[in-house]
């Protein structure tokens, strides 16, 4: 097989000795074949230096991943503490990392030069037969609104034809090389001869019976809808519900916002991570004013369902191909939402792809695929495939 992809998981702390019998074991899935680019998820508790040191005495690869505050999957299970790794090795495959700092000040001067070197790349890799070529993001990041920044630059950008881009962020921090940081991004550029895929869905369930406006918004906290203060408003519809509201944690990991413009119809999901003093609601992204509005529930059967969705569309569009594995940018709000459904969630996306994946829940999803545009959403599940 062109592409071999294999994954390990591990719950705890994870001592070095550990992580380089989980290094020689990904070897022995992979046939012994020395992998071009590791991921990996892990908690900001583990001693990272060490971990990735370890890593890369047994496999001298490009590393890169994301940390994570709550859930660490693969295929094998989940884990609140601990370590997944995934190792590609493919002939048919080529791969640039970059890294940029300082995304929080300006995101534009971060990431712009980063897209010019990977459109020389993917220029190259086109006249020398990798039509394919799709960019992973892990942006490290605890300014709820960068996605917004980086989703409107990457709008303004002429996108080669057929390019995707899928990413996440984590307020805990990003992995590349031999040591994680904040306040940057790891941009990873893959360009194959084969077709990839990304699926993007939500399964939130609209509570709202009208939809409402935003008329008073201040980057991501919205002050009022309807002129009356937002949170009075949202509460007015979850007291049509019969889920009980009588703590306010509870509520804001089980409703959430979504919003539509005048330029697209298409729901963008906001979490509410947080109220303000004078009844505004905090939002992880920014809902641009006079936007229609809708108060959510996140059901655990629709967004186990909208998991299996996006699953099926990233396997769709490898052609028929069969995939050799995944990689998973699921939502904070998500595993917030009911820690049962999280794990129905993820047995559906495996079920439906039926190969090794793995992944981190994340502050934020990018995703953009074939007729699909831009976008950075939160409440959100992606699912990137490769095919064997």
């Amino acid at each position: 097989m062109p592409t071999l992809f294999a994954t390990m998981l591990k719950s705890g702390t994870i001592s070095p000795q550990s992580i380089r019998s989980i290094a020689f074991s990904l070897l022995d899935k992979l046939k012994g074949k020395m992998p071009q680019l590791v991921f990996v998820f892990t908690n900001p508790t583990q001693d990272i230096k060490a971990v990735l040191k370890s890593i890369r005495e047994v496999i001298p690869a490009h590393i890169v991943g994301a940390l994570s505050n709550g859930t660490i999957f693969s295929q094998m299970g989940i884990v609140r503490q601990g370590i997944a790794i995934g190792a590609i090795y493919s002939t048919d495959m080529r791969f640039v990392v970059l890294s940029g700092r300082g995304i929080e000040q300006d995101t534009r001067r971060c990431v712009e030069p980063l897209f010019h070197k990977i459109f020389e790349f993917h220029r190259k890799s086109l006249s020398e037969g990798f039509p394919y070529t799709s960019i992973l993001m892990f942006v490290g990041s605890s300014r709820p609104d960068v996605g917004d920044d980086i989703a409107d630059f990457i709008w303004e950008l002429d996108i080669p034809p057929g390019m995707q881009i899928v990413g996440g962020i984590s307020n805990s921090g990003v992995i590349f090389k031999s040591n994680e940081f904040n306040n940057g991004v790891i941009v990873v550029a893959i360009s194959s001869r084969r077709a990839m895929g990304v699926g993007a869905d939500f399964g939130l369930i609209k509570v709202s019976q009208e939809p409402h406006l935003a008329t008073k918004v201040h980057g991501n906290v919205i002050e009022e809808i309807d002129g009356r203060p937002a949170l009075d408003v949202f509460m007015d519809d979850l007291s049509q519900q019969e889920t009980s509201v009588s703590e306010m944690e509870d509520v804001l990991s089980k409703f959430m916002i979504s919003f539509e413009t005048v330029l697209s119809d298409v729901p963008e999901p906001r979490a509410v991570i947080g109220t303000t003093d004078d009844g505004g609601l905090i939002l992880g992204g920014r809902v641009p004013r006079d936007a229609k509005l809708f108060v959510c529930q996140a059901v655990v059967d629709s967004l186990s369902e909208a998991a299996r969705r996006a699953a099926a569309q990233a396997k769709l569009l490898v052609y028929q191909k069969v995939p050799s594995g995944a990689v998973v940018f699921e939502d904070t709000a998500r595993f917030r939402a009911s820690a049962e459904r999280f794990s129905k969630e993820l047995f559906k996306i495996y079920t439906e792809i039926n190969v090794p994946m793995l992944g981190c829940d994340f502050q934020g999803q990018i995703s953009k695929g074939p007729g699909m545009p831009i976008g950075f959403h939160n409440a959100s599940v992606v699912t990137f495939t490769f095919s064997s």
